[in-house]
C-alpha cells in the first residue's frame, strides 16, 4: 500500500516535471498555414502563374543594343605618268 502510494506520487512528480505548453491561436494559425498541403499546392500554382506573366511580358520590356562597323579602303594603281603606284582617294 505504501509502495503503491509512493509510486503514484513519484509518477505525478515525473509528469509535472516538464512544463506544459499551451498553443496560442496565433501558433495554431501559423502551423496550419505552414503545414497545410492544400495551401502549399495553391502557392505553387500561383508561383507558376506569376512566372507565365513575366515570360509573356518579356518581349515588351525595354532593351538596349549597340553595333559598330569599322573599315579601311586603300586603292593603289599603277600610274602611266609616274613611276611606281599612285594612291587614289
Amino acid at each position: 500500500m505504501i509502495v503503491s502510494r509512493l509510486a503514484g506520487v513519484l509518477g505525478m512528480l515525473l509528469c509535472t516535471a516538464a512544463p506544459a505548453r499551451a498553443e496560442t491561436l496565433v501558433d495554431a494559425i501559423v502551423d496550419a498555414y505552414r503545414n497545410n498541403p492544400r495551401l502549399q499546392a495553391q502557392r505553387a500554382e500561383l508561383r507558376a502563374l506569376d512566372e507565365t506573366v513575366i515570360q509573356a511580358s518579356a518581349p515588351y520590356r525595354l532593351g538596349a543594343s549597340a553595333s559598330a562597323t569599322i573599315g579601311y579602303n586603300d586603292r593603289l594603281q599603277r600610274s602611266a605618268f609616274e613611276e611606281g603606284f599612285a594612291r587614289f582617294e
